[in-house]
């Protein structure tokens, strides 16, 4: 085999080996990959956006997810849920199987106060007779007291069997959870996952806890990500400073303490999101068609006045707002109540007009059903139009990182 000779070349200088002419040097893009890792490289190479969004947040370890949430938010309660396809058999052995009987919506819940994962409708077994058939509707697991619980409950009717096996079944649920959290902070009383400062080595641990475990029932499916299908995404977060935000005279505004949940309705499947590999990704992934935000804290102002407390309303992809239950307040329920009254004198004056005597006039007038105040409703629309749509597109924007892991803005399609 002939030997391949080495011929030194300038610092500045190189051989092209398509075309034998000189070429330039490496370029510092070039100069900054040589030893880069792949993600450093991929990083590198990524297109730059010079006006794009701030840094998402990642979990890492040696922060809680409270040190890397916006200071303005604090989170409560994070929710993942997908659906699992009818007819999936989870576990199974000569005793039992464990599958699902209709699509089934699994909720993965985790709040300061403890996990919970439940099932709707719940996983059924399908015991051998004569134990009686059960359903598992959730477990889970408190973290003040350290107390792991199962929701398990019996199957009634003929051929479900008559033996009563619910104890045994609740046992071996939480024994497994028990033994997949052994070991690891999450075990230990007044766990708060929010304030763990190695989330990411707790999470490992009971990963591997779990792959450890004996497979004491055998027989299931192996569930792929692909089918964990219509994932979504609950918040809840309480406002740790209060939010203003006014146009055209008309507000809305959330004080401090205040708490609102969200709700995010998306498309796609399991496997995408758990592809994604940074917040923008999972963004991509998991694109959001609407937002369902539900509070308590959330009102309405015109000129400075509280009008309307908002308890539930839908943000649309791009952060158009529609209300959908509200409560008036002050100026907003005396016009309510005027207009109402109105509506009824005109119905009893119509009433009269056809020879109804004035009290059945009234009577008839209040079972019309069309008393409902339409001009404060369309006032109430008229200044979420005017306000509420920028105020939470604001608020969204600012906050885009207060789930981490995901850009709330980009997923929403607003900046």
């Amino acid at each position: 085999m002939a030997k391949l000779e080495h011929r030194p070349t300038t610092p500045s200088q190189t051989t092209s080996h398509a075309t034998g002419e000189a070429s330039r040097g490496p370029s510092p893009r070039e100069t900054q990959l040589k030893g880069a890792s792949f993600a450093e490289g991929e990083a590198l190479l990524a297109p730059k956006d010079a006006a794009g969004p701030a840094p998402a947040v990642q979990l890492k370890d040696g922060e809680s997810v409270d040190a890397q949430v916006p200071e303005e938010v604090s989170l409560q309660q994070l929710a993942v849920s997908f659906t699992l396809p009818a007819g999936k058999t989870l576990a199974g052995s000569w005793a039992h199987e464990v599958r699902t009987s209709s699509p089934t919506q699994v909720t993965l819940s985790v709040s300061r106060d403890g996990v919970t994962v439940n099932a709707s409708p719940g996983i059924f077994i399908d015991a051998q007779w004569p134990a009686q058939n059960m359903r598992v509707h959730g477990a889970g697991r408190h973290f003040a007291q350290a107390r792991t619980w199962a929701d398990v409950f019996v199957v009634r009717g003929m051929g479900e069997g008559f033996v009563d096996l619910t104890g045994r079944a609740r046992t071996e649920i939480t024994g497994l959870i028990d033994r997949g959290i052994a070991g690891t902070k999450m075990a230990e009383k007044g766990y708060d996952p929010f304030k763990d400062e190695q989330v990411m080595q707790t999470l490992g641990a009971i990963k591997a806890n779990f792959e450890s475990l004996p497979d004491a029932g055998g027989g299931g499916e192996a569930v792929g990500a692909a089918e964990l299908t219509r994932p979504s995404l609950s918040a809840t977060l309480k406002m740790q400073s209060g939010f203003s935000q006014e146009s055209g005279g008309a507000g809305v505004t959330i004080p401090a303490g205040g708490q609102f949940s969200a709700d995010v309705v998306g498309a796609g499947n399991l496997a995408a999101l758990l592809a994604a590999r940074t917040p923008g990704q999972a963004a991509q992934a998991v694109p959001i068609s609407a937002i369902h935000l539900r509070s308590d804290a959330i009102e309405l102002t015109k000129g400075g006045d509280p009008v309307a407390k908002l308890e539930a309303i839908e943000i649309a992809r791009g952060g158009q707002v529609t209300l959908q239950r509200f409560t008036l307040l002050g100026s907003g329920r005396t016009a309510a109540g005027f207009e109402s009254l109105v509506r009824l004198l005109v119905g009893a004056a119509q009433a009269a007009q056809h020879g109804a005597p004035p009290a059945l006039g009234v009577g008839l007038a209040a079972q019309r059903g069309d008393l409902e105040p339409r001009f404060v409703e369309g006032l109430s629309r008229e200044l979420i139009e005017q306000g509420l749509t920028d105020a939470v597109r604001t608020l969204v924007t600012e906050n885009r990182n207060a789930i981490p892991g995901l850009d709330l803005a980009a997923a929403l399609g607003i900046g």
